[in-house]
């Protein structure tokens, strides 16, 4: 920007946090940003991917998940607390941890053994394992369908509350969805990590299609220790879905909405993704320069001299 705009000083703050949904980046504009002496013109909310994940990684069909973070901050904290409590005479998180680090080997060993068994039962009778495993799959279809619901619900409110905040204090607003690497495996050539990371988040999260599990000979062991039984074309299609609706709010409200998905395509061939979710420096500097041309190009945010 200040290339384009050599008289102008830019004075860009990273705020984002790992992990923050959108209603904790709600509140860190709303009582952090917003609280300062000095309040910013511009406002850039890129997110979308933690809220969204909240559909799928729980495993009930409730509202309580869709207010901790991405990455389970309830439980870290809780921990830190039982451990800095010196009023606890017994501190139960600390003793656990003590015995999980002088037992690690033998834990170990008995989570092997434990896969082992569990994957011969499994290739003893491969018929009522991939029975199990279509319903699991199916189960958990059904849940995240009840989930995406809310989710997005709660996720459009968020935004739009953020849109009048921004408004009610003269600030300019930008968003955009973040794109993942399972959307992009549609439009570009996965290169380098890329390769690897969609294959290895793969067996962790996303269960195979019924043709596939149907016509097994044998499990494997990826196959008998799946957590989650995501489907991949619910995921894709559904926040392909949720990018548009963003764009209508957006269009409504009169602010605008960055779509990235086109400067992948333009950059099909180069390595954006250093996981499902996250970028590679190359990838950071790709979205950076559109940023850049969106803020400078669109007379909204009033850059040009």
């Amino acid at each position: 920007l200040e290339n384009h705009y050599p008289n102008t000083y830019f004075n860009v703050l990273n705020l984002g946090v790992v992990g923050y949904t959108s209603i904790q980046e709600l509140l860190n504009i709303r009582f952090s940003m917003l609280s300062e002496f000095k309040k910013p013109d511009i406002i850039i909310v890129m997110n979308g991917v933690n809220d969204y994940h909240h559909a799928f990684l729980s495993k009930e069909d409730h509202f309580d998940g869709l207010l901790r973070t991405g990455i389970g901050s309830d439980k870290i904290l809780k921990y830190y607390w039982s451990f800095h409590n010196e009023k606890k005479l017994f501190n139960k998180e600390a003793f656990l941890r003590i015995l999980i680090y002088t037992f690690s080997n033998t834990i170990n060993l008995s989570n092997k053994v434990n896969k082992y068994f569990v994957l011969k039962k499994a290739n003893s009778n491969i018929k009522t394992f991939t029975n199990s495993y279509l319903e699991k799959k199916q189960n958990s279809f059904e849940l995240v369908e009840k989930n995406l619901v809310r989710n997005k619900k709660f996720y459009l409110g968020n935004m739009k509350l953020i849109i009048s905040l921004a408004k009610e204090n003269n600030i300019k607003v930008l968003f955009i969805l973040q794109p993942t690497l399972y959307e992009a495996k549609r439009i570009k050539n996965l290169v380098e990590q890329e390769v690897t990371e969609y294959i290895h988040s793969q067996t962790g999260y996303f269960a195979i299609n019924q043709e596939k599990i149907t016509k097994l000979k044998k499990i494997s062991s990826e196959l008998v220790m799946n957590k989650y039984f995501w489907d991949l074309e619910q995921y894709v299609s559904n926040y392909k879905k949720l990018r548009e609706e963003l764009n209508i709010l957006c269009l409504k409200e009169d602010v605008p909405c960055l779509d990235i998905m086109p400067t992948i395509l333009r950059n099909k061939d180069k390595p954006i993704f250093s996981s499902p979710w996250h970028y590679t420096y190359i990838g950071a500097e790709i979205f950076g320069s559109e940023i850049k041309d969106e803020l400078a190009k669109n007379k909204y945010f009033q850059l040009s001299p």
